[in-house]
């Protein structure tokens, strides 16, 4: 079964620059939080380390620098996706 993905890509006009760059800051520290549960998930799937739980991932990666930038709720929602 091939799953295929469609991306959107949203245009914002009209904000301050520092409006867009507090934007691009929560995105990029939300893309590098997926992207670090997805790798440990991948790690654990090709037998290289154990499996983690949604909460023990929400625990390890509480002290991470893309956690602590992100607000819990939405840190824990990313955690949440990349378990999915």
């Amino acid at each position: 079964m091939v799953t295929t993905y469609i991306t959107q890509k949203n245009q914002i006009r009209g904000l301050a620059q520092w409006d867009y760059q507090v934007l691009k800051e929560l995105c990029r520290a939300s893309k590098n939080l997926y992207n670090r549960v997805l790798y440990q998930i991948r790690q654990a799937f090709f037998g290289k380390d154990e499996i983690h739980t949604y909460a023990q991932n929400c625990a390890c990666f509480k002290s991470s620098e893309p956690y602590k930038i992100l607000q819990a709720g939405v840190a824990q929602q990313t955690i949440k996706s990349a378990h999915e």
